[in-house]
């Protein structure tokens, strides 16, 4: 088994909108994928599963996205974890400055998204 097999990634996806996505990761050779589909039990499933990186859909958190990503880094236990947010809009990277690592804009090339995901976690 090759280290990348080894990470776990944590995917908040509350409409399974980012499903091709997880699968064209999967690809990649990341198959160790936990799926949330509720942001409020986002914490306690990262607790539970302790992930290598989190991928948040910005527009999955029932809450406010910003917020969530504050609290996530925040979070002893997390605040090391990369955390890449995929959003629709360009407006929201002020909102989000410095809680998160990478932000992609929706739709998001599988390639790039690989990529940050290598380095995030190589890092």
């Amino acid at each position: 088994m090759t280290a990348i097999n080894n990470k776990h990634i944590l995917v908040l996806d509350k409409d399974n909108a980012m499903m091709g996505m997880v699968h064209d990761i999967m690809f990649y050779g990341y198959t160790d994928m936990h799926i949330v589909s509720n942001s409020l039990h986002l914490q306690l499933a990262a607790h539970a599963c302790q992930p290598d990186l989190i991928i948040l859909d910005f527009l999955s958190a029932e809450a406010d996205g910003a917020e969530l990503c504050r609290v996530l880094k925040a979070d002893d236990q997390l605040k090391n974890v990369p955390l890449v947010v995929i959003a629709g809009h360009q407006h929201i990277q002020s909102n989000i400055n410095g809680y998160c690592d990478v932000l992609l804009m929706s739709p998001t090339d599988t390639n790039k998204l690989a990529e940050q995901i290598n380095y995030l976690i190589a890092s």
